[in-house]
C-alpha cells in the first residue's frame, strides 16, 4: 500500500520519509494525475508556453486521469466575484477536450469572506458547468470527501483550510455539513478512511500540508 500526498503549497525537491525505500515500479499506470495549483493568485500574465504544453497534455489524456486545481482558484480579492468567475472559465477552458475528471480543491482565496454562503461560491458556479458529478469536493463546506478510483487506487480529498479556520470567525461554518462537525472528529474518519484503504494505493489530496 502507498500514500501519496497533494497539495499546492510550493516544495520545490522531492519529499521522501527519511530510511524509506523507492523503486521504480514497471507496472503500467492505471490512473494519471495532473496538477495545477494557485491560478488565481497570478500577477502577471502566465507563461503561454506553459499553457500550450498542459493543455496538449490534457488534450492527449485518456479518461483514466484526473485533473487537480489545488485550491486558490480565484483571487484573494474581495467583492472581485466578476474577475473570480473569468479566472475559473480559464480554468475550464484548459480542460475543453479533456476526457477525464476534474476536481477543484478549495484554498485560502475562496475563504476569503468569512461566510459559508461565500465559501460555495465557486462550487455553485462550477457545478453549472458538470451534469454526473460535483467539481468541487468537498462540498458544502465539508470536510473531506472518499472516492475510489479504481480496485487499486482510492482518492481522499481534504479541505485542508476548514481543519485551519478559526471557525468562531466564519459564519454558519459547519452548517451545511453536519457529519464532522469537530476537529476530533475529523481525525477519526481520517484515521478510517486511510485503515480502509489498506491493501490499495491511497491518494490524498489538500491545499495546505496539515500533518
Amino acid at each position: 500500500m502507498a500514500h501519496i500526498l497533494f497539495n499546492s503549497c510550493a516544495t520545490h525537491h522531492l519529499q521522501i520519509k527519511e530510511g524509506a525505500r523507492v523503486s521504480e515500479s514497471q507496472k503500467a499506470s492505471t490512473h494519471t494525475f495532473y496538477l495545477v495549483g494557485g491560478f488565481g493568485n497570478q500577477t502577471d500574465s502566465i507563461n503561454p508556453t506553459l499553457i500550450k504544453k498542459l493543455q496538449s497534455e490534457l488534450d492527449s489524456a485518456n479518461k483514466n486521469s484526473t485533473l487537480f486545481y489545488l485550491g486558490d482558484n480565484i483571487s484573494d480579492k474581495k467583492n472581485n466575484w466578476n474577475n473570480d468567475k473569468k479566472l475559473l472559465d480559464e480554468q475550464l477552458e484548459l480542460a475543453e477536450n479533456y476526457k477525464g475528471q476534474i476536481r477543484f480543491l478549495l484554498g485560502n482565496n475562496a475563504w476569503k469572506i468569512k461566510h459559508i454562503d461565500s465559501i460555495q461560491n465557486t462550487e455553485e458556479y462550477l457545478d453549472r458547468f458538470e451534469d454526473n458529478n460535483d467539481f468541487v469536493l468537498p462540498n458544502n463546506g465539508c470536510a473531506l470527501e472518499f472516492l475510489s478510483i479504481n480496485e487499486e487506487l482510492d482518492l481522499l480529498l481534504l479541505d485542508s483550510k476548514w481543519f485551519m479556520s478559526n471557525w468562531s470567525k466564519v459564519e454558519g461554518i459547519n452548517k451545511k455539513c453536519t457529519d464532522i462537525v469537530t476537529r476530533q472528529r475529523f481525525a477519526q474518519e481520517l484515521e478510517g478512511y486511510i485503515k480502509d484503504a489498506r491493501g490499495k494505493n491511497l491518494v490524498i489530496a489538500m491545499h495546505h500540508p496539515i500533518f
